[in-house]
């Protein structure tokens, strides 16, 4: 099959498209024919070298950790999904495996996709969802009725951030460019601070979460 590797780190220039096996997957995994891939920071941090501490010297690496597809074989222990399934899913282990025509794609983490997006909306999900949901859920202990500022949101984990944000019923601020004032209006946002205009940090506003989705600025 074709696949995207890269057979050392560097710049943009270090990826190929070369002719790779095909994945056998395991008990517990789906063979899933890709239609779509997400590209994410961590996919261009792995590529320059960045993440070599765990992902080591020893190539081809096949990078991508989002993806959407077709179900084209089932692990014997996999009893949600069926052949024919069209699924998006986060690949766990470094350092991918998604810039391919096969994936082999964990169970436990697909799920189906809905039939009002499109592959390529899906395969968008995953990472910048998860990040998203996290921050905010689980290490935010987000509740009603607070006050979240989310620097950059307009962006990838942004977009989810906001609209996941309101689902809490919170009172949402968003930063983001002059440009993409509205966008965020339209993803919920109550309120929304032009950073090319106000550094968001002098706001007198007091928040219960500030979610910083750019780390831009520091912690204190």
């Amino acid at each position: 099959m074709k696949a995207v590797i890269i057979n050392r780190y560097g710049s943009p220039e270090v990826l190929q498209y070369e002719d790779i096996e095909q994945p056998k997957i395991k008990s517990d995994q789906l063979l899933v024919k890709v239609h779509a891939a997400g590209v994410n920071p961590i996919d261009w941090k792995i590529r320059k070298g960045m993440l070599k501490l765990l992902t080591g010297n020893k190539f081809p690496l096949q990078l991508g950790f989002d993806v959407s597809g077709e179900v084209v074989e089932i692990g014997d222990k996999v009893t949600d999904f069926k052949k024919g399934d069209s699924i998006y899913s986060y690949l766990g282990n470094l350092p991918g495996g998604a810039y391919a025509e096969y994936a082999a794609v964990p169970a436990q983490t697909a799920a189906l996709k809905p039939n009002n997006m499109t592959y390529e909306q899906a395969a968008a999900v995953p990472i910048a969802g998860l990040t998203a949901l996290q921050g905010l859920r689980d290490l935010g202990k987000i509740k009603r009725g607070q006050k979240v500022l989310i620097n950059g949101g307009s962006g990838g984990v942004g977009t989810f951030a906001v609209q996941l944000a309101k689902v809490f019923e919170t009172a949402v601020t968003a930063v983001c460019s002059t440009k993409n004032i509205e966008f965020v209006k339209s993803l919920g946002s109550d309120r929304v601070i032009d950073y090319t205009q106000q550094d968001f940090t002098q706001d007198t506003v007091k928040y219960d979460i500030v979610f910083d989705t750019v780390a831009n600025q520091s912690l204190s």
